[in-house]
């Protein structure tokens, strides 16, 4: 398995475009887990405001 160090070694090796495409992919993966966070945390809030009660009759025993 590949080390951060041999990681930073390899990225250094490469060239300006490979550089560009790399720090790109790298942008995506950071902003998506963001996003997807904030949207995950965003449902739970609004689907649990009132704590956890059936979506259609309001009553608070509810199974599956």
């Amino acid at each position: 398995m590949p080390t951060i160090q041999s990681i930073k070694k390899d990225i250094h090796s490469l060239g300006y475009a490979q550089k560009e495409e790399i720090l790109s992919y790298l942008e995506e993966v950071i902003t998506f887990g963001a996003v997807s966070k904030e949207i995950t945390n965003n449902i739970k809030e609004s689907r649990f405001s009132k704590g956890k009660v059936c979506p259609h009759c309001s009553h608070e025993e509810v199974s599956r």
